[in-house]
């Protein structure tokens, strides 16, 4: 069985090793050793190698295929648990992606956003930002736009 490395501590004098917890006692791991756990077959972060474009390309196995994906399994999952919290707003999993999905319907059919196009997102760290994003990247409405991330510049 693998240790368990869920519960970590900083130890001094341990460069290039994590402390964890194995077996109801602290370890210190190589950094490569807890890889190696952790990306080991049937673990969540098993890594497998794909063909993309012509290039061997390493993988999470079970990461979702796209951000379409991912909004839709945070939302099965998540449902209505916090997603994003900003002072007294909160966003519920299964909030963020009806608004997601309705703002990719909006670009679409509104303001004529298609596949190619260039969408720039330029506010603050709000939940608003995430939704903005899944919208523009989102792939299910048929839109996936190229999205132009400014520099803030002060």
């Amino acid at each position: 069985m693998a240790p368990d490395v869920s519960r970590t501590r900083a130890q001094p004098g341990t460069a290039g090793t994590a402390p964890a917890i194995a077996g109801g006692r602290d370890v210190a791991l190589p950094v490569n050793e807890i890889d190696r756990i952790l990306t080991a077959p049937g673990e969540r972060f098993e890594i497998e190698t794909l063909d993309i474009a012509g290039i061997a390309t390493r993988v999470w196995k079970h990461a979702p295929n796209s951000l379409g994906d991912l909004l839709d399994d945070g939302a099965e999952i998540g449902g209505d648990r916090d997603f994003l919290v900003l002072d007294a707003e909160r966003l519920s999993h299964r909030e963020h992606r009806q608004q997601a999905l309705r703002l990719a319907t909006a670009l679409v059919n509104e303001h004529g956003v298609h596949k190619g196009d260039r969408v720039a997102i330029a506010m603050r760290n709000v939940p608003e930002w995430s939704i903005a994003f899944f919208a523009a990247k989102n792939k299910n409405n048929g839109n996936a736009a190229r999205l132009e991330l400014p520099d803030y510049v002060q």
